[in-house]
């Protein structure tokens, strides 16, 4: 994802996948060659990469998946700049007989010292769901949540058409078992920055760096490919998956110096309940406290899901959250607002409600 420029520590610069986040705010030659002085080793980025289980419990009753999003990987982008890595931190104590994992994969735009991942969407989509399958070999018809940032949202999406062609059982379990999909700033029908962002990648070539040209082309509007995985994904909710719960959320806060990555038009889909975070498209994820607001919404959005599951796979042991949660707003500032919209167009340009996608950073 783009970021802004945000003021950090030096320690907390140098956190893998974090380096990403200083140039997406500025054009500034100057301050993209300073870029060039941050290296995340291969061996580092490699760690990131694949599924990670967080918490597990012997008699766990759903899985809950975070995927994140371009340049971002699977601990930075859900982490606070007080070290606070809310799927682990916050999320087993909430939901303590849910399986928890994250997934990464390799969606760097730029790298100086490694090439940059040649992998297209698809290619995304069939390595998250071999690993997604393998994870779940002895736990095939577990209800699984997806929680997802910016291009992550595709890569899920692409997954799960891929398990609706596949003969594979385990694949199919998949699909069966999809029970919900949590958006964070997830774009819809392309993006309107995508000329800026190739402003952006001609300049990091001049800089020398490798760019990977068919996961940027993905945010264009009117994208063939994003077409195409969301038009097919769209008709496959309204069919295939009608028990699959959606949300969507989207930033309420411009990233600093810039504007909003992702509008809210373009992050909200018609028909399914959306909310705002007091965030732009890089803080938005990354929640201070299990008192967070955000959190509150988040959770409190999961734990209904889980509730309403079938009596027979619907888990005994949702914890309720502080009841200062959702009413402390010291942890995080602003108006959180709500909106649910009606009405889905499955025209060929129209499968979803607007546009823009984002790109994961830090």
């Amino acid at each position: 994802m783009i970021s802004g420029l945000k003021s950090r520590s030096s320690a907390t610069r140098r956190q893998a996948g974090q380096y990403n986040d200083a140039y997406a705010g500025s054009s500034s030659t100057s301050q993209l060659q300073q870029i060039d002085a941050q290296v995340v080793s291969g061996s580092s980025a490699k760690a990131s990469l694949g599924i990670k289980v967080l918490s597990d419990h012997p008699d766990a009753e759903v899985d809950i998946c975070l995927v994140h999003g371009l340049t971002g990987n699977s601990h930075s982008t859900w982490t606070h700049d007080n070290g606070h890595f809310w799927p682990q931190d916050s999320l087993p104590e909430r939901f303590p007989k849910a399986r928890i994992v994250t997934y990464g994969y390799d969606a760097d735009v730029v790298s100086i010292w490694r090439s940059t991942s040649t992998s297209r969407l698809r290619e995304h989509g069939e390595t998250f769901i071999l690993a997604l399958a393998n994870e779940r070999s002895k736990s095939l018809h577990r209800p699984i949540f997806f929680l997802v940032h910016s291009l992550g949202g595709l890569v899920v999406e692409q997954a799960l058409l891929i398990c609706v062609e596949s003969n594979e059982s385990r694949y199919k379990s998949i699909s069966s078992s999809a029970a919900g999909i949590m958006y964070f700033s997830t774009p819809h029908e392309g993006s309107y920055l995508a000329k800026w962002g190739s402003i952006i990648v001609g300049l990091l070539r001049s800089l020398g760096r490798n760019v990977n040209q068919d996961i940027v082309s993905t945010l264009e509007k009117k994208s063939e490919v994003l077409q195409n995985v969301e038009t097919g994904f769209q008709s496959h909710l309204q069919h295939t998956w009608k028990q699959v719960k959606i949300c969507c959320f989207y930033e309420q806060l411009p990233i600093r110096g810039f504007t909003h990555v992702v509008t809210k038009d373009s992050a909200v889909l018609r028909a399914y309940t959306s909310a705002g975070l007091h965030g732009d498209h890089i803080t938005m994820t990354k929640f201070e406290n299990s008192l967070d607001p955000d959190f509150a919404l988040a959770a409190g959005q999961l734990s209904e899901w889980i509730t309403s599951l079938d009596p027979q796979t619907r888990p005994e042991s949702v914890q309720s959250p502080s009841s200062d949660a959702a009413n402390d707003s010291s942890a995080r500032g602003g108006t959180t607002t709500y909106g649910t919209a009606t009405g889905i167009n499955f025209g060929t340009n129209a499968a979803f409600n607007g546009g823009n996608i984002s790109y994961n950073a830090k």
